[in-house]
């Protein structure tokens, strides 16, 4: 990769250790090349003569490059600075199994046929989980922890999506229920969670921010959680959510929109809330999906699992801008775009950067 992280406070703002970093998993395959969008390109007319996007109709951030118009939200975050878009990412020999691909993803591992407890970003976490004793990961709305966050030792907490009674009156019930004889490895297991989820419950319920100023959509609200848990649960170092319903074989347009919308205007919300308690400098977002999208549209006026999509960063050092090679849509691979940004450059940088005590961090 040719783009770098550069400080994004001045110098001896951040305290040690106070970084984290939210991951966004964009589910079902984002149709990146619809959403950040070569639309002057005259084979993107081509392949793309139902689903296109007009420069007149997109958001300018270059002569060439376009950003889906209904990520409008996003404008004031690329306007002042806090906006990465890293082109092209993938792996090589691209999967199009959704199954295959997010375990890659999660794992960090091109050889991740099947779930395991080897996270990539929980491998960064072991070692600081060693040394505390609370947890360091936090999954937002999430029935079980999400594959980048299992590890060897990192201790994840499930935040639901509950209305704040109803979150103090389930920790209540989890703080009543804490004694029983844990004569077991599993039994042990579930009372160390249920005090985890006990504790993260009460600070996060009693956290003034929740939801307010976020949109009343389902991403919206997962976005107000997130705020929440950083607002009330400092320890953690890592926090992960889900945007689902990127699969989008048919009927696409209306669907896509409304899709980026939701995600633009909770990425928007979530950026004025760090902005606004100066934490945009220690906090990175990252945002992917396991797979873009085929680049020629299919008969049903949707396109179908395809490779390289773009990865958006906010904050955390990122430095603004577009970065890495645009699509090149002469030269295809068995029709996808080709993968110019391999993904475990990227979160290496994220893992490092997370870490880290320097004040910045490249990546090369």
């Amino acid at each position: 990769m040719s783009t770098r992280l550069v400080p994004a406070v001045s110098a001896g703002a951040l305290p040690e250790n106070s970084r984290r970093v939210v991951t966004i998993f964009l589910n079902g395959g984002n149709d990146g090349l619809n959403t950040i969008i070569p639309a002057r390109d005259p084979l993107y007319a081509h392949y793309r003569n139902n689903l296109r996007i007009k420069p007149e109709e997109a958001i300018h951030l270059d002569d060439d490059t376009f950003l889906h118009p209904a990520m409008r939200g996003l404008s004031g975050c690329w306007d002042s600075g806090r906006l990465s878009i890293q082109q092209g990412v993938g792996y090589p020999n691209h999967s199009r199994s959704h199954f295959v691909s997010t375990a890659v993803w999660s794992e960090g591992n091109l050889d991740a046929t099947l779930p395991s407890f080897n996270g990539w970003l929980a491998r960064t976490l072991d070692p600081l989980q060693a040394n505390s004793q609370s947890p360091l990961a936090c999954a937002i709305d999430s029935p079980d922890t999400p594959e980048l966050l299992r590890g060897r030792i990192t201790r994840t907490v499930s935040m639901p999506q509950l209305p704040r009674e109803e979150s103090q009156t389930l920790a209540r019930v989890l703080e009543q229920n804490q004694d029983f004889a844990a004569d077991s490895a599993a039994n042990q297991f579930v009372l160390q969670a249920s005090r985890d989820a006990a504790a993260s419950l009460r600070k996060s319920a009693a956290s003034s921010s929740q939801f307010d100023g976020f949109p009343d959509t389902t991403f919206g609200h997962r976005m107000g959680q997130v705020a929440s848990v950083i607002e009330s649960l400092p320890e953690i170092k890592a926090v992960h959510a889900v945007h689902d319903g990127y699969d989008t074989h048919s009927g696409q347009r209306p669907r896509h929109s409304s899709l980026l919308r939701e995600l633009a205007d909770g990425l928007a919300a979530i950026d004025r809330f760090l902005s606004e308690r100066g934490l945009s400098g220690s906090t990175l977002i990252m945002v992917f999906s396991e797979f873009g999208r085929r680049v020629q549209e299919n008969a049903s006026h949707g396109t179908d699992h395809g490779a390289a999509a773009p990865v958006l960063l906010i904050g955390g050092g990122s430095e603004p801008g577009l970065h890495g090679a645009s699509p090149d849509l002469e030269n295809l691979v068995d029709g996808d775009i080709t993968v110019t940004s391999d993904f475990r450059e990227l979160q290496a940088v994220a893992s490092q950067w997370l870490v880290s005590n320097e004040k910045k961090m490249r990546r090369s």
